[in-house]
């Protein structure tokens, strides 16, 4: 079963890797825009749940169009 708290968590976190795939979006707005008053726990979440923080993760996967290609190449 997946619980509330790990739906929401992957929705977040799928957002939040979209949003840092555009090299125009700031960490300070990512965070906010996925519901995180406080960047450095959005870092360590993000950081958890992708094994990369955000930038290395915007410097491993920009070369891709979207960020929904990067999102699925990670889970599959």
């Amino acid at each position: 079963n997946t619980n509330f708290y790990r739906i929401l968590l992957d929705a977040r976190m799928q957002k939040a890797a979209r949003l840092v795939l555009d090299s125009d979006t700031h960490i300070n707005k990512v965070s906010y825009a996925v519901g995180m008053s406080s960047v450095s726990y959005f870092i360590k979440l993000f950081s958890d749940y992708y094994g990369l923080t955000p930038k290395q993760f915007h410097l491993k996967y920009k070369h891709r169009n979207t960020g929904e290609k990067a999102v699925f190449m990670l889970y599959n």
